[in-house]
């Protein structure tokens, strides 16, 4: 299986905003020997993360894959932003499967 881990440095932004630097961490469970290829990620308010910080697609991997990107991010006090991540992955099937999780 494969799990989407997103966090935001810092977490919390003051009116009016500053910049997030966000962290994107792909982790294969899939066990020793299964290699997984990441073929698209998308952010869903930052659109395609491909060349963005350090995110770089397409990516095969084993076990981790991380990247981070840096956004200016505009806020009113009380805002709370919920973030979600694609990512399409093709194993050797070339089979593409989407993942859609949730963070805050």
């Amino acid at each position: 299986s494969l799990k989407v881990v997103k966090t935001a440095s810092p977490a919390v932004v003051s009116e009016p905003g500053g910049e997030v630097t966000f962290t994107v961490k792909l982790v294969n469970d899939g066990g020793a020997g299964s290699s997984v290829t990441i073929t698209s990620l998308v952010d869903d308010l930052h659109g395609d993360l491909d060349g963005r910080g350090s995110c770089s697609v397409p990516v095969s991997f084993s076990h981790l894959y991380s990247c981070t990107f840096t956004v200016l991010v505009t806020c009113n006090a009380g805002d709370t932003v919920p973030r979600w991540t694609l990512s399409r992955r093709t194993e050797k099937t070339k089979r593409a499967t989407r993942y859609l999780i949730a963070t805050t």
